[in-house]
């Protein structure tokens, strides 16, 4: 007899509603075969239900584990990126307060705007344009844009 649990009860419950109900009293008349037939099901069938809820939820903290060591990885990437760039500023301010040298920058450096003004302070900002196809890409972050 392969039943859900819950199926198994609603038959125990069919059976109690249609049973017989003894004069003069609440009790009613049941069939034992069949009443122990139904606990024997229910018996069966809760430990593979158990058996499959916590497959479920072992599968769920799994998506919720990969979920998390994915955020940690997207917060560490951002926050290396944030560290990079707010160095490479701080390298850009303290170039630009010198005068008499020649800075050359790449990666984007220039393009970021909180970069232009240090560099633009005591000095002249050359824009060289070159067709990124016929840039190296290796090492290039800006050069492997599509």
């Amino acid at each position: 007899m392969e039943s859900s649990v819950y199926t198994l009860l609603e038959s125990l419950e069919d059976v109690l509603e249609k049973a017989k109900q003894a004069p003069l009293s609440s009790s009613v008349k049941v069939s034992r075969e069949e009443i122990f037939e139904i606990i024997e099901g229910i018996r069966l069938a809760l430990p593979q239900e158990i058996k499959q809820a916590q497959r479920i939820v072992h599968n769920s903290e799994s998506i919720i584990d990969n979920a998390h060591a994915s955020a940690n990885g997207i917060i560490n990437a951002a926050n290396e990126t944030a560290e990079k760039m707010t160095m490479e500023h701080e390298i850009t301010k303290l170039a630009g307060k010198r005068s008499g040298i020649i800075i050359a920058a790449g990666g984007g450096t220039v393009t970021r705007r909180e970069n232009y003004f240090p560099l633009k302070q005591n000095g002249v900002i050359v824009y060289l344009k070159r067709d990124l196809a016929k840039l190296p890409k290796e090492g290039r972050p800006l050069s492997q844009r599509n």
